[in-house]
């Protein structure tokens, strides 16, 4: 017997559900039209973490097969269902009286690959890493067992185009083969990034097998330039990078195997790095920046935004946060940073769960915007991150902060004016942007 336990996703299942059943809906029933494709995995974004072996979040039923989305888009449907672990209940009628499924779309429901993703024994689900919104994509990754990751790279754009996923987004550097599912074809030897063509509302789908974390870089893999250079009394390596044009001495460990130093790179570009040494190279390792973190408590509310404190151990890691970001209200600091493009790690919350409104437009995102010294801001939809109740939980689910990245242009030496806003809100089915906690510059 499989124990279905299904409210809708109102009072946020995932976190007592699995104590009761097998598997729990984490939303709204699904309707017969693309769109409902996005909203749902909106909703799914801060309940992945709950999956895992007898307790399986459920998307609802499988379209595939019912003559209403593109092949493209039931590959996609497919596909996301499948590596967010959601039971695969199949929705057409395979064949009756009057029906029979076409044969591209049973091809679906038959790919053996696909299948064993859902079915893997690890049961861990793939998670959101990161979003385009402007540029109609997203990527989902998770982990399989044996070792390997799987990846989806979601066109939602109205065009069959090149996308590239660069692998350090989910978590990686060089992966030694890439089986592209619904291409059919096998990369080999992939550094860094890969790309592949994809038809509109398609998804490119990967399996990644002999992978290296990301920020590694092994000589014999990669084009690391040293030049070998006379012992000196302290044995120092000297590293120059495109990003700077001082000499940067890493000073040598105790063991004499290993050098650090803080170097600048480029975000958002390629970057070319010259090592001198008295000995041979290895591997370089590359570790991300803890960056600057800024709390909404820094920044100066306009118009409708206002400041609002949050229960005990919520609205995190500040305990606070600023609402209301309308069309007219902004949240607004000067920031001290160096010339350049920034990665942005921003902290927000929406618990802006469309039921009534899903039958229409509603998507379980609200509009966000970041603006660098006036430039052209950049737009973000982000997903819910409500884990509490939308009835009854702390806050009604409005006290639970996510995080989600974004790249900036236009940073200058000095400071620099950063406003978080909701420019084009009024295009979108809400009228307010996310809650704004904080954010951190990288």
């Amino acid at each position: 017997m499989v124990f279905q336990v299904c409210e809708w996703g109102i009072d946020f299942p995932a976190r007592w559900a699995p104590a009761l059943g097998h598997s729990w809906r984490i939303g709204n029933d699904i309707i017969p039209h693309w769109r409902a494709i996005y909203r749902t995995l909106n909703q799914a974004v801060p309940q992945t973490s709950f999956a895992g072996p007898g307790q399986w979040p459920d998307l609802d039923m499988l379209f595939v097969g019912n003559d209403i989305l593109s092949i493209p888009e039931e590959q996609t449907h497919f596909s996301l269902w499948a590596i967010l672990k959601s039971p695969l209940t199949i929705g057409a009628a395979l064949k009756d009286d009057n029906t029979s499924i076409n044969d591209e779309s049973l091809q679906i429901l038959k790919q053996e690959e696909v299948i064993g993703y859902n079915q893997d024994s690890l049961g861990v689900s793939a998670s959101l890493r990161r979003r385009w919104t402007e540029e109609g994509y997203e990527v989902w990754s998770g982990p399989l067992s044996g070792g390997r990751t799987v990846a989806a790279l979601i066109n939602w754009k109205d065009e069959a185009r090149e996308l590239t996923l660069d692998l350090p987004d989910i978590g990686l550097q060089f992966a030694g083969t890439v089986k592209n599912i619904w291409d059919g074809t096998t990369a080999q030897n992939v550094k860094t990034s890969y790309t592949a063509k994809v038809q509109s509302h398609g998804t490119i789908l990967l399996e990644l097998q002999d992978t290296t974390a990301s920020g590694q870089y092994p000589t014999d893999t990669y084009n690391i330039t040293v030049k070998l250079s006379e012992a000196s009394s302290s044995g120092d390596v000297n590293i120059q990078s495109t990003a700077s044009n001082k000499t940067i001495t890493a000073q040598v460990s105790a063991s004499g195997t290993e050098a650090s130093a803080q170097i600048p790179l480029l975000a958002g570009s390629s970057n070319s790095i010259t090592i001198v040494s008295p000995q041979s190279v290895d591997a370089i390792t590359i570790t991300p920046p803890n960056g600057t973190y800024f709390p909404n408590t820094a920044f100066t509310t306009t118009g409708d935004a206002d400041t609002v404190s949050c229960g005990a151990g919520y609205c995190q890691p500040v305990g606070s946060k600023i609402g209301n970001i309308s069309t007219n209200g902004t949240a607004r600091a000067v920031i001290p940073a160096t010339a350049g493009t920034k990665y942005l790690a921003i902290d927000y919350i929406n618990n802006d769960v469309a039921f009534d409104s899903a039958w229409d437009w509603g998507s379980n995102s609200r509009n966000l915007t970041v603006s660098v010294n006036g430039n052209k801001p950049v737009r973000i939809e982000v997903p819910l991150s409500g884990q509490h109740s939308e009835l009854f939980g702390p806050g009604k689910g409005w006290w639970d902060t996510a995080t989600i990245g974004v790249l900036t242009e236009g940073w200058k030496d000095g400071d620099n004016d950063v406003v978080i806003g909701n420019e084009g809100g009024e295009s979108g089915f809400t009228s307010y942007g996310p809650d704004f906690v904080g954010l951190r510059v990288l």
